[in-house]
């Protein structure tokens, strides 16, 4: 739509200039007609209302965020206003302020009672006079339901101007901006005001988000890279690829090298391809599984581990199955003493690539005794 209104802007613009130069161009009829063949997107737009407040109506407002659909009503309602800043007369500024004071008594449901205040806020957004009329339908007059009962005279007005001519060119953008306050008043009832900050600083802050994220996502591409080369994975990648190679560049020989040179040594380079094949399959066939050390059996009690690997030998086996296992045991600690020590050349390691320095290392570190 907002595409639409700047096509028309420009339209306009030309039929302004051709009119200069007596071509004969009528402005108000181009952009009536630019506007007649253009209302495809409103059309759509008007049809979609009233699924969307029917269905509303029947939903579980509890699986709907209401909060930020309110927000996001607010914001493209301002976009709406700010799109129609070209006729912001007196009869359009009217007509918008009295569809606020008509959705007052929404926002103003649930007001603190503040002694001034409260008063104030009764004869704005309540009403003067209530009538009952039949199967409990009450009709209440106040300054809210007058003023939306003048809404249409604005609109009727805005269409006099120009005898009628070309009236949904003008009606159309207002309609769009006054729809989107109507969703508001729909939503805003069942948004909390937590919601609505949250959704305001999280559409606040999407700008400023958004570059942030690609900050965290670069920062999160190193530091997965960094791991990455720690691992064994990318040694045996590295090891796997730079085998395959040779094959590949043998395949090449003919191109490189000539037909001659091809034919020459194309049983060496037979043997030579089939080589580096197997050991290009080598390190992707090999698989380094870690040693299952952790806990297999909950916590124990001290008198149930007694209880089993205290007894003869053949119940003994079953104590094999509790290593690690954390055992709940009470007492008092009379003596202690250093049992092992936290080895942090090797964890300095881990940040460099390992799959050749730290095999070299660790086979170092196990050959120096420990003192």
């Amino acid at each position: 739509m907002f595409y639409k209104k700047r096509k028309l802007q420009e339209a306009s613009a030309l039929a302004e200039v051709l009119k200069e130069y007596d071509i004969g161009v009528d402005v108000d009829q181009t952009q009536s007609q630019y506007t007649w063949n253009s209302l495809t997107p409103y059309l759509i737009y008007f049809a979609t209302i009233p699924l969307v407040v029917s269905s509303f109506s029947l939903a579980d407002k509890t699986y709907i965020p209401c909060s930020e659909l309110c927000v996001l009503n607010s914001i493209l309602c301002g976009i709406c206003f700010v799109a129609i800043s070209d006729s912001h007369d007196l009869v359009t500024l009217l007509a918008l302020f009295c569809n606020f004071l008509a959705g007052l008594p929404v926002f103003l449901m649930h007001f603190p009672e503040i002694p001034v205040v409260a008063s104030i806020v009764k004869i704005i957004s309540g009403n003067f006079v209530s009538l009952e009329l039949y199967s409990g339908l009450r009709l209440n007059i106040g300054i809210p339901s007058l003023c939306y009962c003048l809404i249409p005279v604005f609109f009727i007005q805005m269409a006099v101007r120009k005898s009628f001519t070309g009236m949904y060119r003008v009606a159309v953008p207002h309609l769009v901006c006054y729809f989107w306050f109507e969703l508001i008043t729909t939503m805003y009832p069942f948004a909390t005001w937590f919601g609505l900050a949250r959704a305001t600083v999280g559409y606040v802050m999407l700008p400023v988000l958004i570059p942030l994220s690609m900050f965290f996502v670069v920062i999160g591409g190193v530091y997965v890279f960094i791991k990455l080369l720690s691992s064994d994975l990318f040694g045996k990648s590295c090891d796997h690829t730079a085998a395959w190679m040779y094959p590949c560049t043998l395949t090449q020989t003919k191109k490189l090298f000539g037909g001659k040179f091809d034919k020459r040594f194309s049983v060496l380079k037979k043997i030579l391809m089939v080589m580096f094949a197997i050991l290009a399959v080598i390190p992707l066939i090999f698989v380094r599984f870690p040693s299952d050390e952790g806990a297999h059996m909950d916590k124990l009690t001290a008198e149930n581990f007694h209880a089993v690997c205290n007894a003869d030998k053949e119940n003994m086996m079953k104590c094999n199955a509790l290593k690690g296992a954390k055992i709940l045991w009470q007492g008092e600690i009379t003596s202690m003493a250093v049992t092992g020590v936290t080895n942090e050349v090797s964890s300095t390691l881990d940040v460099f690539p390992r799959f050749h320095i730290k095999a070299a290392a660790e086979n170092l570190w196990e050959e120096i005794p420990m003192r």
